[in-house]
């Protein structure tokens, strides 16, 4: 959708996220974008068969909720609620990498790989630690930090995902893949 990559691409300018390397070899596309999307704070998502860029996260803006689920709307007995295991979400530190590069005439001549730990400040120093490696294309240490932070909340704060059935009439309000709903059950 092109729409979507055009503000995706302007969240990324105003931020000065970028992405700095030239991919060589063939690759999949739609594999490096899902990858390469988190350390945008953004999201790969299918609507409808056509791919969009979506914000993984809004800063400015509340939430923009797409649709309210209750007992109305959702079919009898389609309601699954899977809770996330509390193993794979324990606090944790990220080790960022990015690249940082030479910036005029004094700087030295080759980039260097810098490394940052971050971490909540409820987790302990002694947490396991977590690689994020965006040296091969990140040059930003802000887009470096905001992209171990988006890791460390998106891994720790969900704990289910909900799955149901409901009609065709409901879905045709735009809902989609990351899209916000309330979910209202007795």
């Amino acid at each position: 959708d092109r729409a979507s990559f055009q503000e995706a691409a302007e969240w990324c300018q105003a931020r000065e996220y970028f992405y700095d390397a030239v991919e060589e070899q063939p690759l999949n596309i739609l594999d490096w974008a899902s990858e390469t999307a988190l350390g945008h704070l953004l999201k790969l998502v299918r609507l409808g068969g056509v791919y969009h860029l979506k914000k993984a996260i809004e800063f400015t803006q509340p939430l923009d909720i797409k649709g309210q689920f209750n007992n109305g709307n959702i079919e009898e007995g389609s309601f699954k609620l899977n809770t996330i295991d509390y193993l794979t979400r324990q606090p944790f530190i990220v080790q960022v990498k990015w690249r940082e590069e030479s910036t005029g005439l004094e700087a030295p001549l080759f980039a260097r790989e810098r490394v940052a730990m971050v971490r909540e400040a409820t987790t302990s120093v002694n947490a396991p630690v977590k690689t994020l490696d965006l040296s091969k294309w990140c040059t930003n240490y802000k887009q470096a930090i905001d992209a171990a932070c988006y890791y460390i909340r998106f891994v720790t704060i969900h704990d289910h995902q909900i799955s149901f059935r409901t009609s065709p009439d409901v879905l045709a309000a735009q809902l989609g893949s990351g899209s916000f709903i309330i979910l209202d059950l007795d």
